[in-house]
């Protein structure tokens, strides 16, 4: 399934470039390699900051979390590519290789660095997210609104149908985005 990778890595694309790409559906809202930008830096912004660009452009665009490894020794060393550190969790009918590409394409996943989500509910007015409880001591409320945060990106370029939606099962099947939203209620 194609991507931009990376986009923050040397400052390679601009906001204005991605949300420029044809026949394009995901990016990059986070890479764990610590070589890559994600928070901005030096006058080029985050790759949030991005993405609100690009969504406020009227383009759909999804955000994906990778850890992008390349080390597989000295696990947890912060200064390494280790894996471990970004996925995309996927709602898809089953877990076949079809099904999963399919749900992505529809952009029925979200990207986290840890936290799993119960389910989120999305309205004209609220939005509100309800987390696994066994990852809330793990991760941290930074971590659960970063990944409200994505969720109401998704959101935002294109509201869930819950009738279309199959029934569900969870799927870990990748290598986050940053948070601050008022509306987001966290259970």
């Amino acid at each position: 399934m194609p991507h931009i990778n990376h986009p923050n890595f040397n400052w390679s694309i601009t906001p204005e470039q991605l949300g420029a790409v044809k026949n394009n559906k995901l990016f990059e809202i986070y890479n764990g390699h610590p070589m890559v930008n994600n928070f901005g830096g030096g006058g080029m912004p985050g790759t949030e900051a991005a993405w609100d660009v690009i969504l406020s452009s009227g383009t759909l665009l999804y955000g994906i979390a990778v850890d992008d490894a390349h080390h597989f020794k000295d696990l947890g060393n912060p200064k390494l590519a280790g894996p471990g550190r970004g996925w995309v969790m996927v709602r898809a009918a089953t877990l076949s290789a079809r099904a999963i590409l399919d749900a992505m394409e529809r952009g029925n996943f979200y990207a986290s660095t840890g936290v799993e989500l119960d389910g989120y509910e999305v309205t004209t007015r609220s939005m509100t997210v309800t987390v696994k409880r066994n990852t809330f001591a793990s991760t941290g409320f930074s971590s659960l609104r970063k990944a409200a945060w994505c969720c109401m990106k998704r959101s935002t370029a294109r509201p869930p149908t819950r009738s279309a939606e199959p029934k569900a099962t969870s799927a870990r099947v990748s290598s986050t985005a940053t948070a601050r939203s008022p509306g987001v209620n966290l259970r």
